[in-house]
């Protein structure tokens, strides 16, 4: 038989993400928009110019990401109309 004791935990639960770009706020409860939240963590090696075993952490929303691709003539693909062709 087991037996089990009653525990009270704390947890950190999610209100919201702001881009390091343009700072705006995303609550949870946007969902479109922080679904749309684009993060990157990257452990950099040896040699990076970032120093060697630094994490970079960044949050970017799609609006800022946007602007970067297309200033960068990156180009952004539309696959559903690929697709449809």
């Amino acid at each position: 038989m087991r037996y089990f004791d009653k525990v009270r935990k704390t947890i950190k639960e999610l209100h919201g993400i702001r881009c390091d770009f343009c700072k705006r706020y995303i609550f949870k409860t946007d969902s479109f928009e922080l679904q749309e939240i684009i993060q990157i963590t990257h452990s950099c090696g040896y040699a990076s110019i970032f120093g060697d075993g630094n994490e970079i952490h960044l949050d970017i929303c799609q609006h800022c990401l946007k602007r970067i691709l297309k200033n960068n003539k990156i180009k952004i693909k539309d696959i559903l109309i690929e697709n449809q062709i």
